[in-house]
């Protein structure tokens, strides 16, 4: 199993509170499964904030590229906004 730590930006779309895409590493992310979400309330939500998921520190879910790559992300929201964390693949 690949590990990977990065700190790396990407942008996230949500549905119903749920991630359902990424785009990261110049590549669009398809969220399969059931997302997980990390920790609890964020310690920063921006002002005008769109996404009411937001408010978590981050997600953990498998996300599949249109190559039929898939990795299980981890992913956190602070003050720059969301980023990649870890890699699982």
């Amino acid at each position: 199993m690949i590990h990977t730590m990065t700190d790396e930006d990407a942008t996230l779309w949500f549905v119903d509170d749920s991630p359902v895409r990424m785009v990261w590493g110049g590549v669009r992310w398809r969220v399969i499964g059931a997302p997980e979400r990390l920790g609890g309330r964020a310690r920063f939500l921006p002002p005008l904030s769109l996404h009411p998921s937001a408010g978590y520190e981050g997600w953990r879910f498998r996300g599949a590229a249109e190559d039929g790559t898939s990795h299980l992300f981890e992913v956190l929201f602070d003050e720059q906004g969301w980023s990649v964390e870890r890699v699982l693949g």
